[in-house]
Order: structure tokens, then C-alpha cells, then sequence
């Protein structure tokens, strides 16, 4: 059957796995090259993909967000986006790197995404502009002037709105205006010492992984 999908270049077993890259270990545990997560795209760009990321791809971007935004242990970072996505990963790496609280998205049932972030402390919430759209719409229903401690809003996946992004500026939350892809995560971004009319109307420049890897 497999042998009929002509996409289809390689198929990997148990046996022949690539468990880790390099070959320098035998514990998968031990060689930070080794594939660690298995994500699969849709292809918004190409044909449907699955890719292997490791703890070293998963966490270069992870570590120049962090920096780049000045995250510490006395944040709270809260993912919108669930496990089984993408930018959930983006969460953890950026959790793992700056030893952050991580906050899933798993609010009481009756429970408002809106009344989940102000419980949780969130400081960074993670998410698509949908998100985003919604929780503005019901701050704004409810006559809310702050959206409890956030100080930063990541969009990503598809193109945030200027008005959306304004909407953030004008109550004092920065915007994370985010342009990234499956295989390297989200490696175009604003950044907080930019001016405001970038944080709403561009993705940003490259951190400095890409920077340094580009020449740029």
C-alpha cells in the first residue's frame, strides 16, 4: 500500500529509526541531536511533511526568543495553542530555556480563555490570531481595561491583522508579531526595542541564530 503513494520516498521502521543523528550514542537521552519530537505539517507551503526535530533544533529558537524578550523565571507563559501544535513546542522551548511557569490550555469547564489568563498570572500567552480576536472581543464586551499581567501577546500562523496588533499596543501589551514555518520554528519576529508601527505591520527580523547563520 505505501508503495503506491508516490509523495512517499522513504518509510522508517523500529528497526532502521533514526534514533540518533549522530551515532556518537547508543541513549537517545544523551546526544541533544538525536529526534526528539515528530511534527507534521499540512504543507501551507509545499506538499504535507513530516518533521524530526531535535532537542538542539527545538531549542536554538526557544533560547534567542527569550533572550531577545528578556523571559525569566518570574514569568508565566501561557500556550494557547494545544500540545499537538506547533507553537505549543515554541512554549516549552522558550519554558525550558528560561525556567518560566508553563501554563496549558486546559481552563474550568465554563471557564472564558480571557478568565483563564487573568487566573493563571500569565505575563506571555502564546497563540494564532484567532485567538487573539477572540479574547480582545470579550475584554472588550466586558469593559475590561487590562488583560490581567500580560506583557506580551505571541501571534503566529497566519497574518495578524494591524488592527488586532493595535489593539494590544493600546492598552500597554506588546505584540509578538511571529512569521515561522514547521522545520525551524519561529525564527522571523518583532522585538521589543522595536518601533510600534513594526510590532503591527511586519514580522520582524530574524534572531541571533539567523542572524549569525545568514550574515544578515
Amino acid at each position: 500500500m505505501l508503495a503506491q503513494l508516490p509523495f512517499l520516498k522513504k518509510v522508517y521502521k523500529p528497526k532502521n529509526f533514526p534514533l540518533h543523528i549522530t551515532g556518537v550514542y547508543e541513549c537517545i537521552h544523551e546526544n541533544p541531536d538525536s529526534v526528539a519530537y515528530l511534527a507534521f505539517t499540512s504543507g501551507t507551503t509545499g506538499k504535507p511533511k513530516c518533521v524530526m526535530h531535535s532537542s538542539n533544533t527545538l531549542l536554538a529558537n526557544g533560547r534567542d526568543l527569550a533572550r531577545d524578550w528578556s523571559l525569566s523565571a518570574n514569568d508565566v507563559i501561557l500556550t494557547l495553542s494545544p500540545l499537538s501544535h506547533h507553537i505549543a513546542w515554541v512554549a516549552l522551548a522558550q519554558w525550558l530555556s528560561c525556567g518560566a511557569a508553563l501554563v496549558v490550555d486546559d481552563p474550568e469547564p465554563g471557564q472564558t480563555r480571557l478568565d483563564w489568563i487573568i487566573e493563571t498570572g500569565a505575563t506571555y500567552v502564546l497563540g494564532v490570531p484567532t485567538h487573539a480576536m477572540d479574547i480582545l472581543a470579550e475584554q472588550k464586551i466586558r469593559n475590561l481595561t487590562q488583560m490581567g499581567a500580560v506583557r506580551v501577546f505571541y501571534m503566529a500562523g497566519a497574518p495578524i491583522p494591524e488592527v488586532v496588533a493595535r489593539a494590544f499596543v493600546d492598552q500597554g501589551i506588546t505584540p509578538q508579531n511571529i512569521y515561522g514555518m514547521t522545520e525551524n520554528s519561529s525564527h522571523q519576529y518583532t522585538h521589543p526595542d522595536d518601533p510600534k508601527d513594526v510590532w503591527v505591520s511586519t514580522c520582524g527580523r530574524g534572531g541571533r541564530l539567523m542572524r549569525s547563520r545568514y550574515g544578515i
